[in-house]
């Protein structure tokens, strides 16, 4: 793991732009020196946006594969998985990408990364599933992120 981050982090340091790297600084300094430069939630500019949002802010403290799967199909059109695949076995991580691909409208994408642990789609929903390949490599090449192995954008096709 070590010669991984290692790796992750010397790429970041030689291949993505640090000026303005909000979180290579954060990384490197365990702190912003200037949080109107940082993260665009910390800005005092978009204090009042965000504060006219927050009624529709909804905390749910459900399981991610039930919430999604007590929901129409169609209701969700985008979903940011971070890297939670991560933390599943094989099978958990299968049943995840189905309840996804049934219930996202057509046309809906599913972005999510892939830290130590390589997790896609399985064969059985590519016809359901699309990798946006390119289009998710071309984002991680850029990703002020370094930490991360890759980057998937997979699309929901009709069965």
């Amino acid at each position: 793991m070590g010669d991984h981050f290692l790796g992750r982090f010397r790429h970041g340091l030689v291949n993505v732009a640090t000026a303005g790297n909000f979180y290579m600084e954060y990384n490197l300094l365990g702190k912003y020196r200037n949080v109107e430069a940082g993260p665009f939630y910390m800005r005092s500019a978009n204090f009042e946006r965000l504060k006219g949002m927050v009624d529709n802010v909804h905390l749910v403290t459900d399981e991610l594969e039930r919430y999604v799967a007590s929901h129409p199909v169609g209701t969700f059109s985008k979903a940011n998985l971070s890297d939670v695949f991560e933390y599943m076995s094989d099978e958990a991580s299968d049943a995840m990408f189905g309840v996804f691909a049934e219930r996202l409208r057509p046309g809906g994408r599913l972005a999510y990364w892939n830290l130590l642990v390589p997790r896609t789609p399985p064969p059985a929903m590519q016809d359901r599933l699309k990798p946006l390949t390119a289009l998710g490599e071309r984002l991680h090449a850029v990703d002020r992120t370094w930490f991360y192995k890759s980057f998937h954008i997979d699309e929901v096709h009709a069965s």
